[in-house]
């Protein structure tokens, strides 16, 4: 007689029972060929498929294992003939897609570390000198060769704003046509039970780390770590602290094995000590002076500040443009609250960012996101 067991939770067996078992096979989480199989082989075969239904494309963009392709068939199914009068409903892409975002968002159990998110951006739209746009744009072609050969990659983003290097992947990620997946770094390489998640493939705890390069079912995306304190630029060019370089050690392992793309945002960094697994650094200048003017204009109204008197500013304290919406908006709530600003509001313009740039260079505990 032959006993065959199946389980997704083989770290959790008991050893009086493991220990009876003859054999144990380990079935790996299938690729994206396998996932188009299992596409193809699990749609019934008495379902009408519109013409837009692309299965390679399913496959690519969501990692689910068979059970949960088979799940999202019949969500997709159910809909069809809930919509649809006719006898012979027909099943469109939109159906599919709306029953997998359905199983990505009812399988999430890392929404206290991290965000997942559409980007509303692409590269043209960033506030970004030409020459750097042209930079992302051939990001975006490597990009696009290396994910055909199956090859993982990964960028380093360094901005002395980490909103305005966020801002940057957003458009890369809108070029590419991926979701963000959005860690906090300091929250990644925290220590401790409390800190460990789920993998809703394994079901077993996992830390942030190790979850943000896991083969984990769900949306295909753009992994990023923002490094709001600079801990990874730090540690990177002050190895004083074991504990951190180890911890960053293993992020650099993760990356030589990551078979997806991943993004690190982090402050400025000395050329010599960015590390090789990187594919490529991209620094964020920045915008053109005239770019910088138009928005300072759009907080500054009235006439009270001269364009001369911005530009002298702008040289002074260039700026992204992340950065002057947020200084602007607090002018603009102060004017609200203190009557008379505008009489000061040259005086109140260079106070505000001065107040702001010594407050940027204390390091952060915990960065907050946007």
């Amino acid at each position: 007689m032959i006993s065959i067991f199946s389980t997704n939770k083989s770290t959790d067996l008991d050893p009086a029972l493991e220990r009876r078992l003859s054999m144990k096979s380990y079935f790996s989480f299938p690729d994206e060929n396998a996932r188009h199989e299992l596409w193809k082989r699990l749609l019934p075969a008495n379902v009408t498929c519109a013409s837009d239904i692309d299965l390679r494309e399913l496959a690519e963009r969501y990692k689910f294992t068979g059970g949960i392709i088979k799940n999202t068939i019949f969500l997709a199914v159910n809909e069809s003939l809930n919509s649809s009068k006719d006898k012979k409903p027909i099943l469109t892409r939109s159906m599919l897609i709306n029953a997998a975002e359905l199983q990505s968002q009812s399988m999430s159990t890392d929404s206290h570390i991290c965000r997942t998110y559409s980007p509303k951006l692409e590269i043209a739209d960033l506030p970004i000198r030409k020459e750097q746009k042209k930079d992302l744009y051939g990001i975006a072609r490597v990009y696009e060769k290396m994910k055909k050969n199956r090859l993982g990659f990964n960028l380093l983003v360094c901005a002395s704003d980490i909103a305005a290097g966020n801002e940057v992947v957003q458009g890369l990620a809108g070029e590419f046509g991926l979701k963000i997946k959005e860690f906090n770094y300091f929250e990644v390489i925290m220590d401790g039970k409390d800190n460990q998640i789920v993998d809703p493939y394994s079901q077993r705890k996992i830390t942030p780390l190790e979850y943000a390069f896991s083969k984990s079912t769900g949306d295909n995306a753009l992994t990023v770590f923002l490094d709001f304190g600079g801990f990874f630029k730090s540690s990177m060019e002050d190895e004083k602290s074991e504990h951190m370089l180890m911890k960053h050690q293993i992020l650099l392992r993760e990356m030589k094995r990551n078979e997806n793309a991943f993004c690190m945002v982090t402050l400025p960094m000395k050329s010599h000590s960015i590390p090789f697994e990187f594919n490529f650094a991209f620094e964020l200048e920045y915008p053109p002076e005239d770019m910088q003017l138009v928005h300072w204009k759009q907080y500054l109204t009235g006439g009270k500040v001269g364009d001369d008197e911005l530009r002298r500013i702008i040289r002074q304290s260039p700026m992204h443009i992340s950065e002057i919406n947020f200084i602007g908006q607090h002018i603009a709530i102060q004017s609200i609250i203190r009557s008379n600003l505008d009489n000061h509001l040259l005086m109140n313009v260079e106070e505000a960012i001065s107040r702001y740039r010594k407050k940027r260079q204390v390091p952060l505990l915990f960065g907050a996101r946007d």
